[in-house]
């Protein structure tokens, strides 16, 4: 379905190296959260669309750690 990410391993999203953003870096996700109302449930699939369609470098990234929140 995503693939910018499909060769992305398990391993890697769990060790933080996968190289797909942060979903909570996204301009647009700040400003929703900003609007101050917390009691959104988001759903998955409205989480990965702050992340996605950005490349992922999970190849280059092995061993670049950053944490994601997307990785989950």
């Amino acid at each position: 379905q995503y693939a910018n990410w499909q060769n992305v391993t398990i391993k890697q999203l769990l060790n933080m190296t996968s190289g797909i953003p942060n979903y909570t870096k996204n301009p647009q996700f700040n400003l929703d959260e900003e609007k101050g109302n917390y009691q959104v449930q988001w759903k998955n699939e409205e989480l990965i669309q702050f992340a996605y369609p950005e490349k992922s470098l999970a190849s280059e990234n092995i061993n670049h750690f950053e944490y994601s929140d997307t990785n989950y």
